[in-house]
């Protein structure tokens, strides 16, 4: 199988509507168009479509990284894993397949491949419902929070303008002041300096995307966003979400506005991994998530 590889486009979204589509019961954020458009910041992601099935990966120095195989027949995922394998050989390049389920993970070779999981790849899955109402005592923090904040400031909770670009993006600069003052991890700090080419991306595909962006203003200025994506098959996806420390409350006030505003449509809403992180773990921890969604990757074995 001959595979022509060509930068990912804005076009291609209609690719993962069509393959995936409203039946598609995968929930991981690998699976989402949006995500990855708006991370694909340095325009390092590949495309290849044919028949039923598209590959796509991203270039990360030596390194192939692939995203799952989005295939029309799910049967077809060890053909299309094999597929992969032969291509990178042909080129002499090392690749990974990251985000594949543990269903999809049990049909693949486990003598041919080396197939791990790693608890900071897991993503996070609420209720829509839960995130919306904070309902029952496993949330009465969180209401305190969105109580204290809601009573304590003056503030419009509105849907993202395209005037609001440059305001938005000051928040995200004084934001990451404050995390890099915190964060001694360089490596955690270059993902924090890609991070803003991603929020800078995030706005300026809003639309086309089909993003539901979420922004509090008080004393003119921008305080918190929060970007989401409700995709076909109705998993809500949030993208992006910075608030203002110095606002008691910013973040809990954020995330129950927002999910009340877009995820009353949807059963799931997937915020993504920890990578790990100790402070980030306990905060997603915090809202009670239903699921812990694990995911595994595949590298071939050295030979």
């Amino acid at each position: 199988m001959k595979l022509n590889f060509r930068k990912i486009e804005l076009s291609d979204q209609k690719i993962y509507d069509r393959i995936l589509g409203k039946s598609h019961k995968f929930l991981g954020w690998e699976y989402s168009f949006a995500m990855i458009w708006t991370w694909d910041a340095d325009s390092q992601t590949y495309i290849c479509e044919k028949g039923g099935t598209a590959l796509v990966y991203t270039d990360f120095e030596s390194e192939r990284t692939f995203f799952p195989p989005l295939l029309t027949d799910p049967a077809a995922l060890p053909d299309a894993v094999e597929t992969i394998a032969d291509y990178c050989a042909a080129d002499n390049r090392k690749f990974s397949i990251n985000g594949l389920t543990k269903e999809q993970a049990a049909v693949l070779d486990a003598d041919k491949y080396v197939i791990k999981t790693d608890r900071g790849d897991a993503d996070y899955i609420y209720s829509a419902a839960d995130l919306i109402n904070l309902t029952g005592k496993k949330y009465h923090a969180k209401r305190n929070f969105v109580n204290r904040f809601t009573a304590k400031y003056e503030y419009v909770f509105r849907d993202y303008a395209a005037a609001d670009y440059p305001r938005v993006l000051d928040l995200y600069d004084r934001w990451y002041e404050n995390a890099r003052h915190e964060n001694n991890d360089l490596r955690a700090d270059g993902m924090l300096s890609m991070e803003r080419r991603v929020t800078e991306r995030t706005l300026a595909y809003a639309d086309a995307l089909r993003l539901k962006i979420a922004v509090i203003e008080s004393g003119g200025k921008i305080i918190a966003f929060s970007a989401n994506k409700t995709e076909a098959n109705g998993v809500a996806f949030t993208l992006l979400e910075k608030g203002d420390v110095a606002y008691e409350g910013i973040y809990q006030a954020v995330n129950q506005m927002s999910a009340a505003r877009y995820f009353s449509g949807a059963e799931l809403v997937n915020r993504e991994e920890d990578m790990n992180v100790e402070g980030l773990r306990k905060a997603k921890l915090s809202y009670c998530p239903i699921m812990l969604l694990e995911k595994y990757s595949l590298t071939g074995r050295e030979k």
